[in-house]
């Protein structure tokens, strides 16, 4: 493998199993400061430490092999909703972001076989130090408009009109503990939570991510002030206020039922209804802390009812070009171009979570 081995790869590897390099070191028989080595190129892995590492990863000698397509590693900012709060140094942020590092490669060798949509997405950026500002409900009602859906009607298939932007939706394995994400590319992406089996939930937390690449290109992607405008996009995007116009002023024994309803007709959860309420003191405190108890009471704080609770929106970009490509192309070789195991590719270009997959 003289020459041949990718020093990047073996980060990316081991970040995305969780595997701390002391530990990579132990198994391998060899000093922390040699697999840093080879991670910086310094210095190649022999036959037998190859094969070690190869032991060790549970990945194929390919995923470790340079390739003459170049795929150049992607400089955008990462938007991460969960996981550590105090920079990278988290594991959880290393895993997600090395998944998200292995989608964007594998996109990119997508791409080339079979051309994905071009990105037409906006481009509205906003001031995260201007709280008073209203530039995250412009750029939702713009989006809105964008897709042709009026400011009192609810989007149906949200994951449809993303990826219709030029946005590539994929599932995260289940073992990344980090929530929904994002990736600021030439080819933006979002990896949605797969632990998530509420399609509500789901929405409101794609929603935000969408925000985030149509109104943040630089500065810190963890900042409370770039949560708070994806916050108030999403809000703005899937329920306008004019939204609320609906909801009586007055709790009555219907009211629970009206939730539902507003749930299922704008697909949103009830917590967050009851909060929004809150917000345009549509209802007063004291009553969305009333109805908020009544929804923990009824068990419903962590899974809501709801007609389509178990009902995620696919993701269709990746694997229409998978299918594309495969007229042409037989899948092994489009594996092996992409340097993954086969669970890995089929996790990342999957329409729905698959949820008995490694690691």
């Amino acid at each position: 493998m003289v020459g041949n081995f990718d020093g990047r790869r073996l980060t990316q590897g081991r970040h995305l199993l969780g595997v701390r390099r002391e530990e990579l070191a132990a198994r391998c028989f060899v000093t922390p400061r040699r697999v840093l080595a080879w991670e910086n190129e310094q210095v190649e892995p022999s036959e037998e430490e190859l094969g070690l590492i190869m032991d060790t990863l549970q990945l194929p000698r390919v995923f470790f092999t340079k390739t003459s397509e170049t795929t150049h590693h992607p400089t955008g900012p990462l938007f991460m909703s969960g996981g550590g709060n105090t920079g990278w140094a988290h594991d959880e942020d290393r895993i997600a972001a090395a998944y998200a590092h292995l989608v964007h490669e594998t996109l990119t060798i997508i791409n080339k076989r079979t051309p994905l949509p071009g990105v037409t997405l906006p481009c509205i950026p906003t001031d995260p130090m201007a709280r008073h500002g209203n530039m995250p409900e412009f750029a939702a009602e713009q989006t809105r408009k964008n897709w042709g859906i009026e400011s009192g009607a609810p989007i149906r298939n949200l994951a449809q009109h993303i990826e219709q932007d030029g946005v590539t939706l994929v599932y995260a394995p289940k073992s990344i503990t980090v929530g929904t994400y994002s990736l600021q590319t030439e080819h933006p992406i979002i990896i949605a939570d797969s632990r998530v089996r509420d399609h509500y939930r789901q929405r409101l937390k794609t929603a935000e991510h969408l925000g985030h690449l149509i109104m943040h290109f630089d500065g810190n992607p963890r900042s409370k002030e770039a949560t708070r405008d994806a916050q108030r996009y999403a809000t703005a995007l899937l329920t306008p206020d004019e939204a609320y116009d609906s909801i009586p002023r007055r709790r009555s024994r219907d009211t629970l039922m009206t939730l539902k309803d507003f749930k299922e007709q704008w697909g949103v959860p009830m917590q967050f209804t009851v909060e929004q309420l809150r917000r345009l003191k549509i209802w007063s405190g004291n009553v969305c802390d009333d109805m908020l108890n009544t929804l923990k009471q009824q068990r419903w704080w962590v899974s809501e009812p709801g007609e389509r609770k178990h009902q995620l929106e696919p993701a269709t970009t990746l694997p229409a070009a998978v299918h594309k490509t495969l007229e042409t192309y037989p899948l092994g070789m489009l594996i092996e171009d992409t340097r993954l195991p086969d669970w890995l590719f089929k996790t990342i270009t999957a329409p729905l979570p698959q949820w008995s997959t490694k690691p």
